[in-house]
């Protein structure tokens, strides 16, 4: 997401970890004739509020949203539920499945990638378990 700002408007460094300035360092924010669209010129201090809401929403929707974690044991010789598979899914569901299978030599690691709850992968039983429990409602 490519993000415009006002030319009068001091921009933080890439490298810093400081937020973008308020619409007030911006020193046309607001004023009559100023026809920059950008988030601090269109509508003052209410504009520059809600497109950095929307903004923020809009990244809100690709982030990790939803998890869901199974514990198990596949394997007779171990003991306990060393082994795990984790889902880790945005608000449509995009995301990662992965799987670690612990044994008594080894220990192997998968990732599987799942588009809007499902994967192009063969998921075993407990991946599937894992994304359906981050996709079920909160609580159930």
């Amino acid at each position: 997401m490519l993000r415009r700002e006002c030319p009068s408007m001091p921009r933080p460094s890439p490298r810093s970890s400081s937020s973008w300035p308020s619409p007030s360092s911006c020193s046309c924010s607001g004023l009559p004739g100023c026809s920059d669209p950008t988030p601090c010129c269109a509508g003052g201090s209410a504009g520059y509020s809600a497109r950095l809401h929307h903004e923020l929403e809009g990244l809100a929707q690709h982030s990790i949203q939803k998890v869901g974690v199974v514990r198990f044991n596949p394997f007779a010789d171990t003991g306990g539920d060393q082994s795990f598979a984790v889902a880790l899914l945005d608000a449509e569901g995009n995301g990662v499945v992965l799987s670690s299978l612990h044994g008594r030599a080894d220990t192997r690691i998968f990732a599987k990638s799942v588009q809007a709850g499902r994967s192009k992968h063969a998921l075993s039983d407990e991946e599937q378990d894992a994304i359906r429990k981050a996709l079920s409602p909160a609580g159930v």
